[in-house]
């Protein structure tokens, strides 16, 4: 199965269409840096549900293009210490010249904003498809992230953190790699609630 960047776009744009729906509550955008990627992702809860949805891209000079949407729910008996987990399903789908596939991930994440460290918190997220929920020359995927936060204001946070993603790809000659690596590096960011 490919996917062109084209039909990915138009994916996206419908996701968007029907998150903006199904959620009407609070969410973040969160942007991150670095001198070679950047990714833009949207989350949002809707309200009195447990249901968390996100929606994200990310370009790289040196690796394919990445989009995601996410589906996860979350422990809201948890939140008033601090912490904020949540646990669920994320595709993926990467484009280049030489290469369209995906994967759907099983994981989560969570992020901890105590209030004793007056603004500073630690955020951290973790999936992983394996062959069976991966399409094209995926054999499995990973994408993990882990960062340290601080509060500027009650509704913007600044962050520092690494994220890897790397593909495992099927053996052909048109791959010089076994495994893609979309990004592996450090990163600086804002993350905006509202």
């Amino acid at each position: 199965m490919t996917v062109s960047l084209k039909n990915a776009s138009r994916s996206v744009g419908l996701l968007s269409i029907v998150l903006s729906g199904v959620v009407n509550a609070g969410g973040s955008l969160d942007l991150g840096i670095n001198n070679t990627s950047a990714a833009l992702d949207v989350d949002a809860t809707r309200v009195g549900s447990v249901l968390h949805v996100s929606a994200g891209g990310m370009y790289n000079v040196h690796a394919p293009d990445l989009l995601s949407a996410g589906l996860q729910v979350i422990d809201q008996r948890l939140q008033v210490d601090g912490l904020f987990i949540g646990v669920g399903l994320k595709s993926f789908a990467y484009f280049s010249e030489a290469i369209d596939s995906g994967a759907v991930g099983l994981g989560g994440f969570t992020r901890y904003n105590p209030g004793y460290l007056q603004g500073l918190g630690l955020y951290g997220h973790a999936y992983y498809a394996p062959e069976v929920l991966s399409v094209g020359d995926t054999k499995a995927l990973y994408d993990t992230a882990i960062r340290v936060e601080y509060s500027l204001i009650p509704n913007a946070k600044v962050f520092f953190g690494y994220r890897y993603v790397a593909a495992q790809l099927e053996k052909k000659p048109k791959y010089d790699v076994e495994t893609l690596e979309l990004v592996g590096a450090f990163h600086l960011g804002m993350r905006i609630a509202f």
